[in-house]
This record gives C-alpha cells, structure tokens and sequence, in this order.
C-alpha cells in the first residue's frame, strides 16, 4: 500500500497519475491532500495520519520534492513504522534535529518572487509559462496542475520540520528524476546502503507525465527496500 506525499509547494494532481497507475497494478495507493495553511507542517502530519487510518497492513511512504523533508516526521504519524520510505526527487534530511521547509538561500531567492503582503505567487508561476508547458506538455493536465497549487506565505516556508533520530536506519530506497539538483541526494542515499534508481530522460515532474514509468520504480524500490 502506498502514500503518496506531495510537495507543499504544488499539490495531490502531481501524484494522482502514478497513484492510477499503482491501483491498475494491483496496489493500494493513497494520495491525501496537504493543507496550504500554516503551520505547514503540522498540517501536513495531521491530513497523512488521517489517511493512514484508510488503509489496512504495511504502508509504503513517498514524498515528491519538498516532501522529503517531511518524511521523518511523517513517519511518526502513521499507527505504525512504514514498510519502506521512498524519496523521490527530494532532498534527504538531517540526521536528527531539525530542517527548515526551505534553506536559507533559497528563501532569500523566493523574497523577491513575493508581493507586499510576504505571499509567494503558486509554484508555476516561479518559473514562467514556457518552462512549465515544456514539463507538462498535456494542456488539461497542466492547467489541473496548475489548479491545486497554493499561494503560499514565504515565512511559513520558513519554519522548521523536526527530524527524529534514527529515522535513516529503516527501510529507505531513492527514485532519482532529474540529475539536477538532486544527484548528489541520490549520492547520499547510496552512501546509507540504500536502493537508489533513475529513470534516464525523465524530470522532476515525470510523477505526473510518465506515471507508468514511475509506478514500475516505486515497486520495485519498495521491494528493494524491504527485501520482498
């Protein structure tokens, strides 16, 4: 069974394609929808508790992006340790402590992006229309992206995730998109001992766009992971 965690930063329609195509492969697949509201992160754990409390036997659990800096925390939430913690595209936390939503230089980036009153336009509005039409080449698709992404206020960016100790001891495995940033995360996944795979070609976005590629690498990391 799988739950799909999502960026904050953009929204369920990113992982409702290889949440279909997880259910066409006889997978249970759960995608709960954070609320855009601060405290984030509470939120956040409160909206996967609930629908953990769905689903019935061991839970697989992914975060897209931004997502994964939530993972460890998330964990916690759930009735029981996950079977197997996928980062997909994702930063890889601390050890222990603490992490910001969002580092400090790249919050000093998104200041200028936000308008008088400190709120962030939606995330597809970072980059310009091209960049995202040339992501999600499917107009319907993108505009219902684009539908669920929130307006986001840059200082509940800034708050920090706990991150409990030991949480990279379990069962982790790495899907890497696109090489840049996040090669050297993958790097560091394989410095834990960690399954890591890559889908050559493919981007940050490919959870959306190419859901059956992305479908077959989460279960098969996820049996990597725990050894089935």
């Amino acid at each position: 069974m799988f739950l799909l965690v999502h960026s904050l930063l953009v929204g369920p329609p990113t992982w409702r394609p290889t949440a279909d195509a997880l259910r066409a492969r006889g997978h249970a697949a759960v995608v709960p929808a954070l609320p855009a509201l601060p405290p984030l992160w509470p939120h956040a754990r409160d909206a996967v508790a609930q629908a953990a409390a769905t689903l019935d036997g061991p839970v697989v659990l992914a975060g897209h992006s931004g997502a994964g800096m939530l993972l460890p925390a998330l964990a916690e939430a759930l009735p029981r340790p996950p079977a197997a913690t996928l980062f997909v595209d994702a930063f890889l936390p601390p050890p222990a402590g603490s992490a910001p939503l969002v580092g400090d230089e790249q919050r000093r980036r998104l200041r200028a992006l936000a308008d008088d009153q400190g709120v962030l336009p939606p995330w597809h509005a970072w980059f310009g229309e091209a960049a995202i039409a040339e992501l999600v080449p499917d107009a319907d698709l993108r505009e219902e992206l684009e539908a669920e992404m929130p307006r986001l206020p840059l200082d509940a960016l800034a708050a920090a995730v706990p991150v409990p100790a030991g949480w990279s001891d379990g069962p982790c495995a790495y899907l890497l998109l696109s090489p840049e940033p996040y090669a050297p995360a993958a790097a560091q996944a394989r410095e834990h001992g960690w399954p890591v795979a890559e889908l050559p070609g493919r981007d940050h976005l490919s959870i959306a766009t190419d859901a059956d590629a992305v479908a077959d690498a989460l279960v098969r990391l996820a049996r990597a992971a725990t050894g089935s």
